[in-house]
């Protein structure tokens, strides 16, 4: 398991971690050439009511409750995973918030981590049937197991994140039914 830290040198796998690389990096040059101060927010995986997209967990619900075959690559990958809401929250803290520095740098997530298979097992559980799963054990150049430090947000905003994924899960598949 990598638990990332802000202080961490980056070291991109793929073109999309590259690309947010390159985002602080643009950030931080705007800000010492214009003498402005921020904060990056480096959010872990988000989840919540209605997600599109080819993200892990809208496309386990949706493919439940359309009784789907779900490709999935492993059940052991973690990932720390973060509700919506619960990003929201910070964000409205983050409004008042004055960096220390030029640019300040925040990892977000809970600090803890959920495998695929746990969250495919509390899917099932909540909808009381088993799902079609099949898992292809390919990740090509992710790294299996990352968890978000937290440490520096909590201390700089005092926050905690107070939807646990078990509760986040019930909330997103609820939307989800509503939405077909």
């Amino acid at each position: 398991t990598i638990e990332v830290d802000e202080e961490q040198t980056c070291n991109p796998k793929n073109p999309y971690a590259e690309s947010k690389l390159l985002a602080e990096k643009l950030l931080e040059y705007y800000a010492k050439q214009h003498g402005i101060e921020g904060i990056i927010f480096r959010i872990f995986n988000i989840y919540g009511y209605y997600q599109n997209g080819p993200f892990l967990i809208p496309m386990i619900i949706n493919g439940a409750l359309k009784n789907q075959k779900i490709t999935l690559s492993s059940p052991s990958s973690v990932r720390d995973y973060l509700h919506l809401d619960d990003l929201l929250l910070l964000f409205r803290l983050a409004i008042n918030y004055v960096p220390k520095d030029k640019i300040e740098i925040f990892n977000v997530g809970t600090g803890e981590g959920t495998s695929v298979g746990q969250i495919v097992d509390l899917i099932t559980k909540y909808l009381g049937e088993e799902l079609k799963v099949e898992y292809t054990n390919f990740r090509g150049n992710e790294t299996d197991k990352i968890i978000a430090n937290v440490w520096k947000l909590r201390k700089g905003f005092h926050w905690k994140p107070k939807i646990p994924i078990e509760e986040g899960l019930k909330r997103a598949l609820n939307a989800f039914k509503k939405k077909n």
